[in-house]
């Protein structure tokens, strides 16, 4: 067997779980959405990202948290009360309106394909809402 057919089947006994996956992305993605930005909104974004991995990784981990969120801002804001409400959670007012503006963020950048999908399929005024709450979002970012 050639070495290429070998390292092939090498590399697809052991792929990496999809999790695992999206972690890597994000942690090879978010330095270089960093160098895009002027210093002080990097700063607010590091800021905002680590708000992030400290209070949804400590009931599951960040991959998770990215991976299976909803996508239309509303229901951003509904996983954020309900994940604020549980037993451990200590998440305030304030810390619940920059976790919705980053995954918001993430969102618009990460799954932009399920987001316009979901847009797309709401009422006009809804949709209006909709994208003026992550126009708003992604405006704390520039």
């Amino acid at each position: 067997m050639g070495d290429y057919r070998k390292t092939r089947l090498l590399s697809q006994k052991n792929s990496m779980p999809k999790g695992l996956l999206i972690g890597i992305t994000i942690l090879c993605i978010s330095p270089f959405i960093l160098s895009l930005q002027p210093i002080e909104e990097k700063w607010v974004m590091q800021k905002d990202m680590q708000l992030f991995q400290n209070k949804c990784s400590c009931c599951h981990s960040e991959q998770v948290s990215l991976d299976l969120i909803d996508v239309l801002p509303r229901d951003l804001k509904n996983l954020i009360e309900r994940m604020s409400q549980k037993k451990g959670a200590e998440i305030r007012e304030d810390e619940r309106e920059i976790l919705l503006d980053f995954m918001i963020y993430y969102v618009a950048i990460a799954r932009q394909p399920a987001l316009h999908h979901a847009l797309h399929s709401l009422p006009k005024p809804e949709k209006q809402s909709e994208m003026a709450r992550i126009k708003a979002a992604l405006n704390r970012y520039k």
